[in-house]
């Protein structure tokens, strides 16, 4: 997360084909990932018992390996939001997925709000801010982007 201004801040990420960028009046953290197949129980062994078992919970390879880069674009949204990156264990907070609601359970006093989504099948991207809308689906060339944020 970088601020600059005291008004607003940004976060960036990429991931093969696509570049994110958010731009908020409050701090603000994203990823993207591309799901590509991955050692599903040596990564998920770095979360919490209760991430672990969401994952192993799931049927199909192709949904555990969903269920791992949804948590973990979630935590790294969450760590680019409070600023700390990855100073913090992955296995010392959790995100509890439903279909609804995604919720945090950790020490770490915030207010964070989520949203997490599957891009084109491929790709698993995560927003954390503390000011989230129902209407946080915007997409701008960089044209209207530096148009309608004055720097």
């Amino acid at each position: 997360m970088f601020s600059f201004s005291s008004r607003y801040f940004f976060n960036l990420t990429h991931s093969e084909d696509y570049v994110c960028c958010s731009v908020s009046n409050a701090p603000v953290g994203i990823d993207i990932e591309q799901m590509k197949p991955i050692d599903i129980l040596g990564i998920a062994s770095f979360f919490s018992v209760s991430e672990q078992e969401y994952i192993h919970s799931k049927k199909t390879e192709a949904k555990q390996l969903e269920a791992v880069y949804s948590i973990w674009t979630l935590k790294e949204a969450f760590s680019k939001q409070i600023g700390l990156g990855l100073s913090v264990p992955l296995d010392t907070y959790q995100f509890i997925l439903n279909d609804e609601k995604i919720l945090l359970s950790t020490q770490i006093k915030n207010d964070a709000q989520f949203y997490s989504r599957t891009i084109d099948n491929h790709y698993k991207f995560a927003l954390c801010s503390s000011i989230l809308s129902k209407n946080i689906q915007k997409q701008l060339t960089l044209t209207e982007l530096v148009t309608k944020v004055h720097f």
